[in-house]
């Protein structure tokens, strides 16, 4: 780091808005779960961008879960759909060439894919006595979406910066996504007593 180089803590306040909605059912055969999240998350600071709110990094404005469950004698078999807006992240992409201060929120904070994902999973469960013994298939992710963790980025690197053959820094922004697990089955063996 440059001599020059100044840390700045800032405070700020925080709201957090919202509301949960969940909708059950359980019947002999079959039981359903609806569950519905509205909420916002938003920070200000005085000292960035003249106190304007922008969205906090945990802010997802709409989730949905559904999770249904059959039993059909000794078998059991499940489905969940689950749904969520992207999380917002600030994307330093924007600043090549740029200074952070002429940037509005709007131009810096953006969001992540929408969340999906539908889990699948049977369960066969045997009685011996007073044991249970079952066997569990489930797949994680079934349909393999490429639902996005995280966007890292890197502002600098080191390196040749093109002129004079020195080795100073060459300003420049690379980005990556982190993608979360693709399909992923599981097999469980399970004893009771």
């Amino acid at each position: 780091p440059s001599s020059n180089s100044e840390f700045k803590i800032f405070e700020g306040s925080a709201l957090a808005q919202g509301m949960d909605v969940l909708l059950y059912r359980e019947g002999k055969k079959l039981s359903s779960w609806l569950s519905y999240s509205l909420s916002k998350f938003e920070n200000r600071f005085p000292n960035i961008d003249e106190n304007s709110a922008f969205p906090a990094q945990n802010d997802r404005r709409h989730q949905l879960k559904l999770i249904n469950m059959a039993k059909l004698g000794d078998w059991q078999i499940s489905g969940t759909y689950v749904f969520a807006t992207g999380r917002p992240y600030s994307d330093i992409s924007q600043l090549s060439g740029r200074d952070r201060e002429e940037l509005s929120l709007n131009e810096r904070v953006k969001r992540l894919p929408d969340y999906h994902r539908v889990d699948l999973g049977i369960e066969r469960i045997f009685k011996f006595d007073k044991m249970e013994f079952s066997i569990n298939l489930s797949v994680f992710n079934l349909l393999d979406n490429q639902n996005v963790k995280y966007v890292q980025f890197i502002s600098t690197v080191p390196g040749n910066s093109g002129g004079g053959g020195g080795s100073a820094p060459k300003n420049e922004v690379l980005g990556t996504e982190v993608k979360m697990l693709g399909r992923t089955p599981n097999l469980t063996l399970g004893l009771r007593f």
